[in-house]
């Protein structure tokens, strides 16, 4: 399917120009490990293992010292184990978990022992997921006039029908799983959604002609429904677009750090598809990832600001990372579990899950 090109996050104060629309990354390399641990996890597969226990989204803290895997046949049989030492300590992802003998153990699928069950116990823990809090404001109408590139005057107002309500609103709603499943369950995802019953009536100019849904633009209703240490995130969905007219943008989706003007949240709009376009949502692998676009952003940002090692989200052909089947999931799900290989420096990239656990935009205040 068609990948939507979603615009970058916006870097500057409110009143400046947010950049324009590009394609968005993608994960090329067939893991997050190194070349050296990707022909580890394929040499050392145990074959049957996956067949045991229950599919999970999961990730373990492995400390540093030696560490223990175990292989079991499809019957819960152990039939052999493999020892690593840790330099320092690591998370690493899994896939399955199995109980036996009074132990729980988790399938790697990341990792020097990728491939192998791990024990919990000393040494080993689950680790638990960070929650961010997104607030989702949804504006079923837009009322308002401004000014065109030859300077006349315009009105739109235009309605979100059901169906694109639910078009929308749909898709959104599957962020948190998503969330939960490409971080390997090192983030997780609160969500609330409120229909503000106003209309739209401001927008900011970028100029010549085209506008941008700016936090000012909606002040009171993030007074209301956001003041300031409420969410880490906020999204805003509207449409910009009646049957006659369409207001031009930069880019279908625009974001915006945290700062003064959004409470402190970060804040990104998402524009409903023009009529005839919902393939812009239908067509993508995960409904949600336009969503969850846009939600990286100010993610990716607040802790790049706060921690060195973490790719800006559009440097996926940086680190050789391209689409796979439609998605760009690899290379988000990389990102959000500092597992991005860097050829340059021998280390992995992204944000780290002690700096998750540490803090979020909201605690941070």
């Amino acid at each position: 399917c068609a990948l939507l090109p979603l615009s970058t996050a916006a870097h500057t104060p409110v009143s400046a120009t947010p950049t324009s629309a590009t394609s968005f990354p993608s994960p090329q390399a067939s893991s997050g490990a190194t070349a050296d641990q990707t022909a580890q996890s394929v040499q050392n597969q145990p074959s049957g293992s996956t067949t045991l226990g229950v599919s999970v989204a999961a990730s373990l803290e492995l400390r540093a010292g030696k560490r223990i895997g175990y292989t079991f046949n499809s019957a819960g049989e152990q039939t052999g184990t493999r020892s690593v030492t840790l330099n320092a300590t690591e998370a690493d992802s899994a896939t399955r978990r199995y109980r036996k003998g009074g132990h729980t153990y988790y399938l790697l699928s990341w990792g020097p022992l990728a491939g192998y069950w791990v024990r919990l116990a000393t040494g080993v823990a689950l680790i638990p997921a960070t929650t961010w809090t997104v607030l989702v404001v949804v504006y079923r109408q837009t009322n308002l006039d401004v000014i065109d590139a030859s300077g006349q005057n315009r009105h739109l107002g235009a309605t979100m029908s059901a169906e694109n309500e639910a078009l929308m609103v749909g898709a959104v709603k599957t962020m948190p799983g998503l969330v939960r499943e490409w971080s390997s369950a090192v983030v997780a995802q609160k969500m609330t959604v409120v229909y503000p019953a106003a209309a739209l009536s401001r927008l900011t100019s970028l100029g010549g002609g085209a506008y941008w849904l700016a936090p000012g633009d909606i002040g009171s209703d993030l007074a209301k429904y956001a003041p300031q240490g409420s969410y880490d995130s906020i999204i805003v969905i509207w449409q910009p677009w009646d049957a006659d007219d369409s207001l031009p943008s930069y880019g279908w989706g625009l974001a915006y750090p945290a700062g003064p003007s959004s409470n402190g949240s970060n804040y990104a709009t998402v524009t409903v598809p023009p009529s005839g376009s919902s393939w812009w949502i239908t067509s993508q692998a995960h409904r949600g990832e336009p969503f969850m676009h846009e939600w990286l952003h100010g993610v990716i940002d607040y802790h790049a600001a706060r921690t060195a090692g973490v790719p800006a989200l559009h440097d996926n052909a940086t680190y050789d990372y391209a689409d796979q089947g439609g998605t760009f999931s690899r290379w988000y799900g990389d990102l959000m579990k500092q597992h991005v290989p860097d050829q340059q420096s021998n280390a992995f990239m992204g944000i780290n899950y002690l700096a998750w656990r540490s803090v979020t935009t909201t605690t941070s205040l």
